[in-house]
């Protein structure tokens, strides 16, 4: 199964399974259905055979400490800095040890802050946040997705979810879980951050 076709099954058993259509909604509906939420991010599992899905939603604001584009040398840098952190799947997520998980592949994407050309061609290395008045107002997230292949899918019992070390003032996760036998939500606390599939 091609990793395409994972992320069409899964937004097809969360949206007919869960009814939750909005969890894999385009990026204004994500915002209209009120997603965007500081402090507070979004999970979806699915797993199914022998692989792993996990997409992760969350305002940049609990990624870099800001959600405008970055404009000076500092932010462009942070934005690099935490694209390769959020690339390093293992010290995100950790499934059972004894399911044997790899990483099959990783999609991070700032929605809404392209830092490429953050700085729109306006240098402002002083940091100035009132460029055409509307910086500040504007809204961006991260959309990652992270895809397992387990070679001992029976002994995937769990996942550790390490995201609270590495990201900026988050409270909680509402976690969508969808396996072969289940389907569920709940809500992930520090300290307690084991999301049980079985």
């Amino acid at each position: 199964m091609g990793k395409k076709h994972v992320h069409i099954v899964c937004a097809a058993i969360f949206a007919l399974s869960l009814n939750t259509i909005e969890v894999f909604a385009s990026d204004e509906e994500h915002r209209d259905l009120g997603i965007h939420e500081h402090g507070r991010g979004v999970l979806n599992l699915v797993s199914i055979d022998n692989q792993l899905a996990i997409e992760l939603l969350l305002p940049m604001v609990n990624v870099l400490g800001f959600e405008h584009k970055p404009r000076t040398n500092k932010e462009r840098a942070a934005a690099d800095e935490a694209q390769v952190r959020l690339r390093e799947t293992k010290e995100l997520f950790v499934p059972s040890i004894a399911a044997l998980c790899k990483v099959e592949s990783v999609d991070v994407d700032f929605v809404g802050m392209s830092h490429e050309d953050g700085h729109d061609g306006h240098a402002d290395e002083d940091g100035h946040d009132d460029h055409d008045g509307h910086r500040e107002t504007a809204h961006s997230e991260l959309h990652a997705q992270y895809l397992f292949v387990c070679s001992d899918a029976s002994k995937l019992n769990e996942v550790e979810v390490q995201l609270f070390d590495h990201l900026l003032n988050v409270d909680e996760f509402e976690v969508q879980l969808v396996t072969e036998n289940r389907q569920t939500s709940l809500v992930l606390e520090a300290p307690e951050t084991t999301i049980k599939l079985k």
